[in-house]
Order: structure tokens, then C-alpha cells, then sequence
């Protein structure tokens, strides 16, 4: 009986370090998310020349290698490519090579996938 208590109790012991090692992983990048939305705003947000697109954002997460981005869309259009394109510009730039961004995910208001760029080689 102990012999399975003991089995019992590392088995918890190693779920509660796999549990928290993928919890640190899961975190935020908060800087990196302030970046982008800088980015953006000086580059797309500028009132007498912004994006029509831009007012569209509404958030941007990076963890780990993916940036996602939050917008009002209701579907796939011309905008949500466009915002995937703005953000592309500083993923995939040469002096950002080093943040180690692979991915881009655009999301619509409601929490759905519309587009998911994984690398420089695929199209928003």
C-alpha cells in the first residue's frame, strides 16, 4: 500500500512540474506585445495617414513565437490580410531576427482563426 502511495504521489509531483513548466511557457511577452503595438501605431496608426485597417486592432499578444492579434472583424476580408501584412513587416524584419517570431495568427471578434501565417514563406 505505501509502495502505491509512493507511486501516487510522484506521479502528482512530476503532473505539477510538467503543469508549471508549460504555464511558464505560456506566458505572455509583454514587452515584445508593447513593441508591436508601437509598431503599428507609429508606422500605421498615424491619424492624416492611417491604415483603414488599423482602427480594426484591438489587441496584440505575443507568447512565445506567435504573435496574435485581436480585431473587430466579423470574417476574412481584405482588412484582416492587411493586418497580417502590417505585423509581418516587423516579424519577419532583418533587425527583429532575433526575437525568434514565427508565427502570426489573426483572430476575429468573437475568438475565430482567420488567418494563421506560420513563416515568411506563407501569404497573409
Amino acid at each position: 500500500m505505501k509502495k502505491i502511495a509512493l507511486t501516487i504521489a510522484t506521479l502528482l509531483l512530476q503532473l505539477a512540474f510538467e503543469t508549471s513548466t508549460q504555464a511558464e511557457i505560456q506566458t505572455e511577452n509583454t514587452a515584445t506585445s508593447n513593441t508591436i503595438k508601437s509598431y503599428l501605431a507609429d508606422n500605421f496608426g498615424i491619424p492624416e495617414l492611417k491604415a483603414s485597417w488599423y482602427d480594426n486592432i484591438t489587441g496584440v499578444t505575443v507568447i512565445g513565437d506567435t504573435v496574435s492579434v485581436k480585431t473587430n472583424l466579423t470574417s476574412y476580408n481584405e482588412k484582416s490580410s492587411h493586418i497580417c501584412a502590417g505585423v509581418s513587416f516587423f516579424v519577419f524584419s532583418n533587425k527583429n531576427n532575433s526575437l525568434g517570431l514565427h508565427t502570426i495568427k489573426v483572430y476575429s471578434q468573437s475568438g475565430g482563426l482567420l488567418i494563421n501565417r506560420s513563416g515568411i514563406s506563407e501569404k497573409c
